[in-house]
């Protein structure tokens, strides 16, 4: 899950979302599928992860980012919108 949403694989992210992955699993650097979607701009990976309630607060252990706050980091309009809503 967290490699597709850093590469903006919707389709795989779609396809493994049913069958219920832990979707706030973490990197060891602290990294998740939706902050990695976020800061990419892959709004589409953003948007199929939030019916399935991630953890919105949850921060990296690196940077202390969250996926909000990358995606403003990263003035990654679409995620923030997705995220905001």
């Amino acid at each position: 899950m967290i490699w597709a949403c850093w590469a903006g694989h919707v389709g795989c992210v779609v396809a493994l979302l049913p069958h219920g992955p832990n979707i706030d699993i973490r990197m060891n650097s602290g990294l998740r599928a939706l902050r990695l979607a976020a800061a990419d701009a892959h709004a589409e990976c953003v948007e199929a992860l939030l019916p399935y309630g991630p953890d919105l607060r949850i921060q990296a252990h690196t940077w202390g980012a969250t996926a909000l706050m990358q995606a403003v980091r990263g003035a990654k309009l679409n995620p923030l919108e997705l995220l905001l809503a």
